[in-house]
């Protein structure tokens, strides 16, 4: 095989495919962006700033990583955003603990069990969403009237 080989560290799957598509597309007139994790927190960051100019600090936005390799991902994204936008708020984050990966939280369990997930503690009007272990699968959701 004639390839190339990269090593773009511990990725979630957007950014892996971020950053292979900012390397296929470099130097054409169809360039996506510089191929790295500022490069991808960046392009999301000023894209989320430009789609709320002028509103008021948006209300807190919690966040379950499933404690998977989105968690730390999140958190940069979050100072990429700045606070001064949105405050978001992080559970299930330890990425360090074997066995905890997906237990009790994450899209597909919010999903199937049609609850919260372990660790969530949001309240009536209050916003969530529930990545995968490699953030590439979303659930958002919100309480209303005591059901999620």
């Amino acid at each position: 095989l004639n390839a190339n080989v990269i090593d773009f560290d511990v990725k979630t799957t957007p950014q892996l495919h971020y950053v292979t598509r900012c390397y296929n597309t470099q130097g054409t007139e169809d360039d996506y962006g510089v191929p790295s994790e500022d490069g991808y927190y960046k392009k999301l960051a000023t894209a989320f700033r430009k789609i709320v100019v002028g509103r008021p600090r948006l209300a807190p936005f919690y966040v379950d990583a499933a404690n998977g390799v989105g968690a730390p991902k999140i958190e940069k994204l979050a100072q990429h955003i700045g606070s001064d936008i949105i405050e978001i708020m992080l559970i299930n984050d330890d990425i360090t603990t074997r066995g905890k990966l997906n237990y009790k939280c994450g899209a597909d369990f919010v999903k199937t069990e049609q609850g919260l997930p372990a660790g969530c503690s949001i309240k009536h009007g209050d916003r969530a969403a529930s990545l995968d272990g490699d953030a590439d699968r979303i659930v958002f959701y919100y309480i209303d009237e005591g059901a999620i």
